[in-house]
């Protein structure tokens, strides 16, 4: 059983940090990294008890930002570039700099 900050989870994850790229490039969370990734079930009252969620938080706590999803999270991988929610049926592909959303890769698989 795996634990953070007093709740169960199922999946911890240190993200990686994104280089500094010039002008275009803003990184939304500099001052706030590293941030580390928890997958689990919501026990919140503002979510559905039981709904699978991501939250994005930097060490410090200072600052956290919670994903609600439709099935719990198989995998979160990160590079410099995105960060990766793996579930059975889509990966969601978020920008490592801001967390804004940028793919989504659904499969076509279907059960006979």
């Amino acid at each position: 059983l795996l634990s953070v900050r007093g709740k169960p989870a199922r999946l911890v994850k240190l993200l990686r940090t994104p280089p500094s790229m010039g002008q275009g490039a803003h990184d939304t969370h500099r001052h706030r990294r590293p941030l580390i990734a928890v997958s689990g079930e919501s026990r919140e009252g503002w979510v559905p008890a039981s709904s699978p969620i991501v939250s994005f938080s930097s060490l410090s706590e200072e600052w956290s930002m919670t994903v609600t999803l439709s099935q719990p999270v198989l995998d979160i991988q990160s590079n410099h570039r995105v960060v990766a929610l793996a579930t059975t049926q889509k990966v969601s592909l978020l920008d490592a700099r801001t967390l804004n959303g940028c793919a989504v890769l659904k499969t076509t698989f279907h059960q006979a």
